[in-house]
């Protein structure tokens, strides 16, 4: 949990959904290397203030492959696991403390 994992994609989904005040749930996509025309998904969060970002991810099924970086969060309540997206661009400090943004 709280653990920053990077992710490959090649689109996002259409359809998001506004879950709370703050929070939106879509999906990304990957093609299945040697499988025409299927694919893997994964629901994820996004905070309200990068929806914008993630909005500018493609949603066409031909797009080129992203790295997307995520953390593994639980929400306890709900007992739902998801991956809350955090940005595109990581970095990291000469102590090895990363920094992701869109």
């Amino acid at each position: 949990m709280r653990e920053l994992v990077a992710v490959k994609c090649n689109f996002r989904g259409k359809n998001i959904h506004h879950m709370k005040p703050n929070w939106y749930e879509s999906s990304i996509w990957q093609n299945i290397p040697g499988e025409c025309g299927k694919f893997a998904h994964l629901s994820v969060m996004v905070a309200k203030p990068d929806l914008a970002a993630f909005k500018s991810i493609p949603t066409d099924s031909s797009g080129a492959e992203i790295m997307l970086y995520g953390r593994v969060e639980y929400d306890g309540p709900s007992k739902f696991r998801f991956l809350r997206l955090v940005g595109r661009n990581a970095t990291a400090d000469s102590a090895g403390n990363a920094s992701v943004t869109w």
